[in-house]
């Protein structure tokens, strides 16, 4: 669902002073453990141990604390790190990949630029449509379309369904999407920072604030000349649901804005601009608009690992130029690639 306020942060993570709920359990625990050793004889290892829960909770980069960061390297040490996706097709095509996913593959077909005949905005207007259908199906609540650059340049849309007109059912781009071609089977070799595949190597970056963003929205991540996928997700909620979920995030914003006014707290522009923009999806959702989940990733493929990264600094210099900032995925690459797939296996 578009906003006239613009998007945030993704994931919409509820934070005070800039922290997550578990930085500010380690915080709050750290200075309990030190005033607890104030009182005490010995107190060396109640020191040390405050100390680390207090630096367990300090961001390294990308919004991640100390305690994750160890957190995702344990789980990579831990993890296998060979993964397969296959996939299966027929009506509809089964992706197999970490988990399992069902969709319907469609590719758009059209000439020349669409922008210049206005084409392009009626085409958004009817997936739009689709999404909002979506909300009220009895299954099938995830779509995605994704914008592949290689030789040359195709846009997949997956959902469920059936989609609008001007897309037609092609499986071998949804094959070609996922990195399988007509051999309908890949194996990825997890590093920490990249996968290794059977034609070369690629990594996964994931977009994570929204805030800045120029319109088009994602025009930043289809400049240049790197070989790229970008996968933009959507999982729409069930009408009823969503409508309570707006109604009590709504709550939430304008009762956090009033107790903080009464205490005299100044409200920043920041704040000004989350309540509006969730009184505005409470709106949207009553006039019967649907409520959706949005991820963006863009997968970023190279020959050699020099290569690649000089691909994805290209890719991050050209997402700061538009106000979108990524994620490198560090640790979390198989699981990335996985969930950027079509029909999105493990959402």
């Amino acid at each position: 669902m578009s906003e006239g306020v613009r998007l945030g942060d993704a994931d919409a993570p509820a934070r005070i002073l800039g922290l997550d709920r578990l930085q500010l359990a380690l915080l709050a625990l750290g200075a309990g453990v030190l005033a607890d050793a104030l009182m005490r004889t010995h107190l060396v290892v109640q020191v040390g141990l405050g100390v680390a829960l207090l630096a367990a909770a300090l961001p390294v980069g990308e919004r991640v604390s100390v305690a994750e960061r160890v957190g995702l390297a344990l789980a990579y040490a831990a993890r296998p790190h060979v993964t397969s996706v296959v996939i299966e097709r027929g009506d509809p095509c089964v992706v197999h990949a970490l988990a399992s996913a069902t969709t319907r593959g469609y590719a758009l077909r059209h000439r020349g630029r669409l922008d210049l005949s206005g084409a392009d905005l009626e085409l958004a207007r009817r997936v739009a449509q689709s999404l909002d259908a979506l909300a009220t199906a009895p299954s099938g609540r995830h779509a995605s379309l994704h914008v592949v650059r290689d030789d040359d340049v195709a846009t997949l849309l997956c959902l469920g369904g059936r989609a609008p007109e001007g897309w037609t059912r092609d499986d071998d781009l949804l094959a070609r999407v996922s990195g399988v071609g007509l051999a309908d089977h890949l194996w990825l070799l997890e590093r920490l920072s990249y996968l290794r595949t059977t034609d070369g190597v690629c990594r996964v970056l994931r977009v994570r604030d929204y805030s800045a963003a120029a319109v088009p929205l994602l025009a930043g991540l289809q400049r240049g000349k790197a070989r790229t996928t970008v996968s933009l997700h959507l999982d729409v909620l069930e009408d009823a649901r969503a409508r309570r979920r707006v109604e009590r995030l709504s709550h939430a914003a304008t009762s956090n804005e009033a107790a903080a006014s009464t205490w005299g707290f100044r409200e920043t522009s920041r704040a000004r601009r989350r309540v509006a923009r969730t009184l505005e999806r409470e709106a949207r959702v009553a006039e019967g608009r649907a409520l959706v989940r949005l991820a963006v990733f863009v997968t970023v493929r190279a020959t050699r690992l020099d290569d690649l990264d000089d691909a994805v600094d290209g890719v991050l210099r050209a997402a700061r130029e538009y106000g979108l900032v990524l994620d490198r995925g560090l640790g979390r690459q198989a699981r990335w690639y996985c969930q950027s797939l079509p029909g999105g296996p493990g959402w």
